[in-house]
């Protein structure tokens, strides 16, 4: 966790850095805690066509969720309409 914290804290602008610190659950960085969906967020405004950040987005929502869950597993769909593991949890979720 914490390369992840140094790496988005040495190039801010790197999407991989946010999403792999997003998947380790959030961190700090520069005296600021970041959680898993802030983590997400910021890599989707850099890179709005992470199919992967959408996915791992949709799945911070839980149950508490599932129109969110739903919409960010059909936004990674449409960055790769062939992402079998967004398919899978669509079908999950009841289809789009």
């Amino acid at each position: 966790k914490a390369c992840f914290e140094k790496g988005v804290e040495l190039n801010d602008q790197d999407v991989g850095a946010w999403y792999n610190l997003g998947n380790q659950g959030g961190g700090k960085v520069l005296q600021k805690e970041w959680s898993q969906q802030e983590c997400y967020e910021k890599a989707l405004k850099i890179n709005p066509n992470h199919k992967e950040c959408w996915f791992e987005l949709g799945q911070t929502f839980g149950t508490k969720n599932v129109t969110k869950q739903k919409d960010c597993v059909q936004k990674a769909l449409e960055c790769d309409g062939k992402y079998s593991r967004a398919w899978l949890k669509l079908g999950d979720l009841g289809g789009g």
